[in-house]
């Protein structure tokens, strides 16, 4: 048995496939992908953890069919071979994405100023604010995307304003953000031009409002760079500009997905969703369920950096190893009854934002940001459904990323 990534089945429903390669073997070879493919938990989390014998160091490796490209902090697509037009294309120096130690140290420790306990409990009340003014047009009966309305834009307007950036640019950074996270789906030269041009133009406008801040800081994400990176020659200004690139596009899919899939999820599952309604505080557990359950991102890629062993199998220096993120989250030796949603499961221990050293910065802001849309959208429609509950969710064409393109939902009375 072998995964094929373009087989739309998959793409819409990847878990029974997930099963059937687990219960061949922990790791399995994969033909057609080149490279190993890790499903269960125990090994899963062996990988992730052992950052020396398993690099995100880009190695030069073709991988095969596919190859792999950096989409978020230490979230990752693949795009088919060829095409040219990958998000790593949107980085002009070394990222979390492509680091290891003690460069990656570096890097984290200055993304982290924007991520500290406190400064995402000071984001709670601006969270609830705009997902209120989101949804505020919308009005019970009426059918309405969740994506388009709540679930992208949500997490890109949090990021232009951690950033500073000024809400009449919004529109543009927007559009900027939708080319960005588009690249690893475009087929033609036509939409790889456009995508390159975006590129640059958000990458002119970032290095502007930069500069702006070098004259004038404020009390911004960018302005707080800046002063944490004076005297350090390793951190340049294109270098800056892809860490603000960084956190435009991370801050982009995982929360958009995180919400879509738990939306859908509950469509899906009424008597879970009742059971949220009876008590609200149960919200902070259910978003570990829906990570867990449909996680937003599906893979974490690693490179063998030297030959290893893990369990039964070995492994060759310089071998794609593909941790398979939400196969190990359903593995039925951790988590009882995996193909289940319980918003009310405390044993959780799920890899959806990975382990170890790449750990998904970004994280808490992703939880927090899921449980306050969750939390406001059922207070707004209690006893929503899918405005089309008999045609098949419309997923995007990203293998590594499970998101929703649109989620068409209705509110009843």
């Amino acid at each position: 048995m072998d995964l094929n990534i373009f087989d739309p089945a998959v793409l819409s429903n990847p878990y029974p496939i997930y099963a059937a390669l687990r219960k061949q073997a922990p790791i399995v070879w994969s033909p057609t992908l080149r490279a190993w493919l890790v499903t269960a938990y125990d090994e899963a989390v062996a990988v992730l953890q052992d950052h020396c014998a398993f690099s995100n160091q880009d190695r030069g490796c073709s991988c095969g069919a596919i190859r792999e490209v950096a989409l978020a902090d230490d979230h990752w697509m693949f795009s088919t071979q060829g095409h040219g037009n990958t998000a790593a294309e949107a980085f002009t120096s070394p990222t979390m994405l492509n680091a290891d130690p003690p460069d990656h140290t570096k890097l984290r420790g200055l993304a982290s100023k924007a991520f500290t306990p406190g400064a995402i409990v000071l984001l709670e009340h601006r969270i609830r604010q705009l997902t209120e003014e989101l949804l505020a047009p919308l009005t019970t009966g009426t059918a309405f995307d969740a994506i388009n309305i709540l679930a992208y834009p949500l997490p890109v307007i949090m990021i232009a304003e951690l950033l500073g950036i000024p809400p009449e640019d919004h529109a543009s950074f927007k559009q900027w953000s939708d080319s960005i996270v588009s690249l690893n789906e475009t087929s033609s030269p036509e939409d790889a031009a456009r995508v390159q041009a975006s590129n640059q133009g958000l990458r002119r406008y970032l290095s502007r409002v930069i500069d702006e801040r070098r004259m004038a800081p404020r009390d911004d994400l960018i302005s707080r760079f800046l002063e944490a990176t004076v005297g350090n020659a390793w951190f340049g200004q294109e270098a800056l500009v892809d860490m603000c690139v960084l956190l435009l596009v991370s801050g982009n899919e995982t929360t958009t997905n995180l919400i879509g899939n738990a939306l859908l999820a509950l469509a899906q599952a009424p008597a879970q969703r009742q059971t949220l309604l009876a008590d609200p505080a149960l919200l902070a557990t259910a978003v570990e369920e829906f990570l867990r359950f449909d996680g937003p991102v599906q893979i974490a890629p690693r490179i063998a950096a030297r030959d290893v062993v893990i369990g039964d199998t070995a492994i060759a220096d310089g071998s794609l190893v593909l941790v398979m993120l939400a196969a190990a989250d359903r593995d039925p030796a951790r988590f009882d009854n995996p193909d289940a949603l319980d918003v009310t499961r405390t044993d959780n221990p799920h890899i959806a934002f990975g382990r170890g050293v790449h750990y998904c910065l970004g994280g808490p802001l992703a939880r927090l940001e899921g449980r306050i849309a969750l939390d406001v959208f059922l207070r707004r429609f209690p006893h929503f459904e899918l405005a089309s509950p008999h045609d098949p969710p419309e997923y995007g064409s990203s293998f590594i990323l499970r998101g929703l393109k649109r989620l068409d939902i209705v509110g009843v009375e």
